[in-house]
């Protein structure tokens, strides 16, 4: 059995954050969001699910969002 993804996990990685996408299919909106602006701390092992429930879209306000891990360096 694999490794549960944590943000602990990933953070180990190198990864520094994540796109997180909008479902709600009128609106489709995405953004790039960092682990200290989602508000995780350094050694919290937080599954993906655990975090959904915090995020909502910043355009239609959606709670229904999904989570990518950006595993190279965010543009910019």
């Amino acid at each position: 059995m694999p490794p549960k993804l944590t943000i602990s996990l990933l953070r180990s990685e190198g990864v520094r954050g994540a796109w997180v996408h909008c479902m709600n299919m009128r609106c489709r909106n995405y953004a790039y969001i960092t682990w200290e602006r989602m508000r995780v701390r350094g050694t919290e092992e937080v599954r993906e699910l655990e975090i959904r429930g915090r995020l909502k879209c910043s355009v239609c306000g959606s709670r229904e969002v999904r989570i990518r891990p950006y595993w190279t360096q965010p543009p910019g």
